[in-house]
């Protein structure tokens, strides 16, 4: 008996342990929800809009590319020949028919001379021939073979003028000596590079345009051309080139002309960007873009009507700047949220921003 009693003691003891920890709890929850915030429902979020109204969009396509030399080629040489003279070196800035070297061209020299002697010799024999062939000493068949050998001395004597000719190798362009590949004493042959020549009078900036925009460019179009080098200093660029094939991500490559000049001077190999005017002439419903919410081709805006926000999904078709075209979901003249949505969910009433 005295056990039992014992054991129903220690339960209403337990009990009632476990009852104050229970009051203690609800009287703490009641302290930290009196602290806690409570929105006052009586105030409505603060929004700020803008009337939807039909526009075009006009945005800048800015593209980077390298500057290239307009013109950069191996001067090769014509003739064979031991190398005599040396006219350039390395880096030096030439001129167009500037000396590039010389080659010896005695045993040419020599022929030459033995050429003219022979060519001499036809013509005083056609000239013979011609007074006896009048006479009707000869039959013509001798001066038409004397006529043909003075051709063919004739052909020889040019043949070897030009072979002459071609042992001083100068320069085709203006420009500057990347590398020279001989030294005085070098001997050459036909086809032997000599010197790597390039021309930056003019530069070519190589720019890649996606396809939704390379058909609004034109050849001989006038465009904009800056650098980070200079700046401040704008550059006109005339595109020279427009490739008829694309890549594997459909960007043609376009090559646009740029007049270098000594006051800000442009090298070969430097960034230089341009950027190219979009144009969208048909109007479309415009919206800020502040006023998008969620991610890509997920898109939503709060729309107003009564006072009240509902959430709308709409369709982007193009994005300029801080604006963006919208094709789906919102009509002219409605009002779109452009600030405080933060605060809003679907079917909010609030308080627009005067």
């Amino acid at each position: 008996m005295n056990s039992s009693i014992k054991k129903i003691t220690i339960t209403l003891g337990i009990a009632a342990s476990l009852g104050g920890i229970v009051l203690l709890l609800m009287s703490n929850k009641e302290k930290v929800e009196a602290k806690v915030y409570q929105k006052n429902k009586t105030v409505l979020p603060i929004v700020e809009v803008e009337i939807i109204k039909k526009s075009s969009l006009e945005s800048n396509l800015l593209l980077l590319g390298t500057f290239a030399p307009n013109r950069e080629i191996d001067v090769l040489s014509e003739a064979n020949g031991k190398v005599e003279e040396v006219g350039v070196s390395k880096g030096q800035l030439i001129s167009e028919n500037q000396l590039i070297a010389k080659l010896n061209d005695d045993i040419l020299q020599a022929q030459l001379t033995a050429a003219k002697a022979s060519y001499n010799k036809a013509m005083v024999d056609v000239n013979r021939l011609k007074t006896v062939t009048n006479s009707d000493a000869l039959p013509k068949a001798q001066l038409e073979q004397a006529e043909l050998g003075m051709i063919q001395a004739e052909a020889q004597v040019k043949l070897l003028q030009k072979q002459i000719s071609q042992t001083t190798i100068k320069a085709p362009f203006s420009g500057t000596v990347l590398m020279r590949l001989f030294e005085k004493g070098s001997v050459l042959s036909p086809g032997a590079p000599t010197i790597k020549l390039m021309d930056i009078s003019s530069l070519k900036l190589v720019v890649n345009v996606p396809e939704s925009d390379v058909i609004n460019l034109k050849l001989n179009q006038i465009v904009q051309v800056t650098t980070d080098f200079y700046p401040n200093k704008n550059f006109d660029g005339k595109i020279i080139t427009i490739s008829d094939k694309g890549d594997a991500a459909h960007n043609y490559e376009v090559e646009i002309l740029v007049i270098n000049n000594s006051q800000t001077p442009l090298k070969a190999g430097m960034y230089g960007s341009v950027a190219l005017k979009r144009n969208n002439a048909v109007n479309e419903i415009t919206i800020p873009r502040s006023a998008i919410l969620g991610s890509y081709k997920n898109e939503k805006v709060f729309v107003i009507k009564d006072n009240v926000a509902y959430l709308k999904k709409i369709a982007i078709t193009k994005t300029a700047g801080d604006f963006v075209q919208v094709a789906e979901g919102l009509s002219e003249g409605e009002q779109v949220v452009t600030a405080g949505q933060i605060n809003l969910t679907d079917s909010t009433k609030v308080s627009i921003k005067n």
